[in-house]
């Protein structure tokens, strides 16, 4: 099967799992009912297990990391909540990469840089781990993030540590501002908002100054 044959597979794919998951599970999803659930099963010892499991399901049916990142803060506390979404969420950028890996194929990676898919599979290639944490400050769906990346050139070793920083901040954060909430903090949701657009803005800001001087050094070399 042609690697464009593959991906139109794995599109109808994702396309029957969110028709699914919101025909099956429907309100279930809702950010209210599922921080109810979370938190009822916060104390079980298959709680952090199922939630791993459910951050996958909830992702590809379209709920934004985000929730869930507020969700295990509400569940957990800022401590080990931020940790347990951070987890979840590198489990499953890692499985998205190898699924979108297993489809590809060089007429594929032809086709998308056709349509316009070029210029982001260059950028990931050339700029490795730095260009996964700035691709990570993106509000772009999970899985269709994770899957595109395998798509292009990008090492799996970029991947993986590109994410373990890139996610870091929206998983510290919402556990935060979700967690303080919760406790009753006063001013926790304008703190944590400002703090959100500061680490997003920040992390941006450096990055595309450092792919800057990467590209000013690279034609230097090349001119000299």
């Amino acid at each position: 099967m042609s690697g464009r044959w593959k991906l139109a597979a794995l599109l109808l794919v994702l396309l029957a799992s969110f028709v699914a998951g919101k025909v099956v599970f429907g309100e279930r999803f809702e950010a209210s009912r599922l921080l109810a659930m979370l938190r009822e099963a916060g104390e079980h010892g298959f709680a952090v297990p199922a939630f791993i499991v459910l951050f996958g399901v909830a992702t590809t049916v379209f709920i934004p990391g985000v929730v869930m990142a507020a969700a295990a803060g509400a569940t957990w506390g800022f401590f080990p909540g931020w940790v347990i979404v951070w987890v979840a969420s590198n489990v499953w950028t890692t499985i998205g990469f190898g699924v979108g890996r297993t489809v590809r194929d060089g007429r594929l990676q032809q086709w998308l840089e056709k349509r316009g898919g070029g210029l982001v599979a260059r950028e990931l290639k050339d700029g490795g781990v730095l260009s996964t944490v700035m691709l990570r400050q993106i509000p772009l769906p999970f899985v269709a993030v994770n899957i595109s990346a395998g798509l292009t050139a990008l090492s799996w070793r970029d991947w993986i540590f590109g994410n373990f920083i890139g996610l870091l901040p929206a998983c510290l954060i919402y556990s935060s501002l979700a967690s303080a909430i919760v406790e009753g903090a006063a001013g926790a949701k304008e703190t944590a908002a400002f703090r959100v657009l500061l680490s997003a803005v920040s992390i941006l800001a450096l990055g595309s100054f450092t792919r800057w001087l990467q590209r000013r050094r690279a034609k230097s070399l090349q001119g000299g």
